[in-house]
């Protein structure tokens, strides 16, 4: 399911699971705008009530595979110096009257995914088999 980033403002809650999670709240104090700032006061809340964070999304990175195989791999962690940390939600798109239309999910979550590469691939190996 496609992602985006998340265009509304959230509040920072502990669920009844206990975990420290982001939800969508028009009357929220965070954003976007301000989501380094959220994260950080996700970490001290969640040090302060002894809570875990709630599901943290980290992208996907190339893994070799035996056979030079490279299969995308979901991170388990992430690097705040060099990752992208944004406020992202699932949508769909669905056709309407013709028209695509895209529908956010409305629940928000926070995302630390790596740089894009420039989209240049290396020089092709190739080997004479035959």
């Amino acid at each position: 399911m496609p992602s985006r980033a998340y265009d509304g403002s959230v509040s920072i809650i502990q669920n009844t699971a206990g975990t420290i999670v982001i939800e969508a709240d028009s009357a929220g104090a965070w954003s976007n705008d301000n989501v380094v700032d959220c994260y950080a006061k996700m970490l001290s809340l969640a040090k302060e009530h002894k809570a875990p964070l709630g599901t943290m999304f980290y992208g996907y990175e190339k893994v070799s595979k035996p056979g030079n195989r490279w299969e995308s791999v979901k991170r388990t962690t992430g690097n705040l110096k060099t990752d992208t940390l944004e406020i992202k939600e699932f949508y769909t798109v669905k056709e309407v009257d013709g028209k695509k239309v895209e529908k956010g999910s409305g629940k928000p979550y926070m995302s630390l995914t790596p740089p894009k590469g420039d989209g240049k691939s290396g020089p092709v190996k190739k080997i004479k088999l035959a």
